[in-house]
C-alpha cells in the first residue's frame, strides 16, 4: 500500500471518529441508544450489507495483499504452508477483505 493511499484511510478514519463523537455529545437521539435499542438497526445494516456484497456492488481493497507469519507460528505445521493451502483452497489471498460501496 503506497503512502498516499494510506493518508487517505488515516484520514478517512478520523473523520469518522469526529463525526461519532459529535453524535455522541450532542445528538438527542444518539444519546438515548442502547445496545438493545441499536439491535434492531443494526440487523438491517448487516441486511444491506450483504445485498451490496450479492450484488457486487463494492471495490475491493489490496486484493493482491497476502497473509504473511512475521511472528514465526510455530505448529504441527508450518504456518506459510497452511497460508498457501488456505489461499488454494478459498482462492482468497487473506482471511480479511477490505472494501468500500455504496449500501
Amino acid at each position: 500500500m503506497n503512502l498516499e493511499k494510506t493518508a487517505n484511510y488515516a484520514g478517512s478514519l478520523q473523520r469518522l471518529q469526529d463525526i461519532m463523537q459529535e453524535l455522541r455529545l450532542n445528538c438527542p437521539w444518539d444519546k438515548k441508544q442502547t445496545v438493545q435499542t441499536l439491535r434492531p438497526l443494526t440487523i438491517e445494516e448487516v441486511y444491506e450489507l450483504a445485498g451490496a456484497i450479492d450484488n457486487n456492488n463494492f471495490t475491493e481493497l489490496d486484493s493482491d495483499m497476502i497473509s504473511a507469519d512475521p511472528l514465526n507460528f510455530e505448529d504441527t505445521k508450518k504456518y506459510p504452508d497452511r497460508i498457501k493451502a488456505s489461499i488454494k483452497k478459498t482462492g482468497l489471498n487473506d482471511a480479511v477483505r477490505t472494501a468500500y460501496g455504496t449500501i
